[in-house]
């Protein structure tokens, strides 16, 4: 498959199981953590150049949280595909890794590439 045929390929497939508008930016956090296990803020931050509010944000998204909704009930929000879990040793550090959905994501995203 052509490297072209590949990205659309994968496009396509991102749309139909996760999102309609997910931005290339929150795929490439995606593989990086698949790649890493699990990483912090400032992991993301410094090996992929990106802005730390920007990395909070699509972390926030990536993530699953609670909110409340304009009738004061609380709603879950965001897509589910990571966990984020505070270091028991360092309380200011959030370790972040792929939940069982990302990572069904980056491995048929892995498949895509390798058809």
């Amino acid at each position: 498959m052509s490297p072209l045929k590949g990205l659309e390929a994968a496009l396509k497939y991102i749309r139909k199981e996760v999102s309609e508008d997910m931005p290339i930016r929150h795929l490439e956090i995606l593989l990086y953590i698949h790649r890493k296990g699990e990483v912090s803020v400032l992991h993301l931050v410094k090996d992929l150049e990106i802005p730390k509010s920007a990395v909070s944000l699509a972390v926030r998204r990536l993530s699953q949280f609670e909110e409340r909704n304009k009738d004061g009930n609380l709603e879950l929000k965001g897509l589910g595909l990571l966990d984020k879990e505070r270091d028991l040793e360092v309380q200011t550090l959030v370790r972040i890794k792929l939940t069982p959905e990302g990572q069904r994501i980056v491995d048929g995203l892995q498949e895509i590439f390798r058809g």
